[in-house]
């Protein structure tokens, strides 16, 4: 009899570690899931004219996703290129169907080079993105700036020169 309780003795201790491994898990989770939310990298969900077309549906249409759009600036240039002024546009028609929306202006730059001159180069590209977005009509409590974020690792290098517009 005595190996019979051993035996249930180890099934409940197997089911008890099973429950505190799996509780572990899901607190695990929760966290990172906590994190990820604070920190949620901009990714375009849909294309700003997409947005731009629900939005007028209704008066009560409210924007769910973040939108992103990109000016890519030249080599060592801060000031907005000519391309620049399409994305402008869109992002404007935009803000004109949600007046409370914000649209939030990030500067990126590389590791390359000295970094703090290539985040204030960053900067200034964002600025010169906030001062089209000023000159279009956009009111100056509809724009939140970022700091510079520098790009990880290799890749494109027209991605470490670009500002992301991202609406709210």
């Amino acid at each position: 009899m005595s190996d019979q309780d051993d035996g249930q003795n180890n099934l409940v201790l197997m089911v008890v570690f099973g429950l505190i491994t799996l509780a572990l898990g899901l607190v695990i989770a929760l966290v990172i899931r906590q994190v990820n939310g604070r920190h949620k990298p901009v990714v375009p969900v849909e294309p700003v004219a997409a947005v731009a077309a629900s939005a007028q549906v209704g008066s009560n249409t409210t924007i769910e996703a973040i939108v992103v759009e990109k000016i890519y600036f030249e080599l060592g240039g801060g000031s907005m290129p000519a391309d620049g002024s399409a994305v402008i546009a869109r992002v404007v028609d935009v803000l004109k169907t949600k007046p409370a929306a914000k649209i939030l202006v990030s500067g990126f730059h590389d590791a390359s080079g000295n970094v703090a001159l290539n985040a204030e180069l960053a900067k200034q590209r964002a600025f010169a993105v906030r001062d089209a977005l000023a000159a279009a009509g956009v009111k100056a409590d509809q724009v939140v700036l970022d700091k510079p974020q520098q790009m990880m690792g290799g890749g494109d290098a027209n991605e470490a020169r670009r500002v992301e517009l991202t609406l709210r």
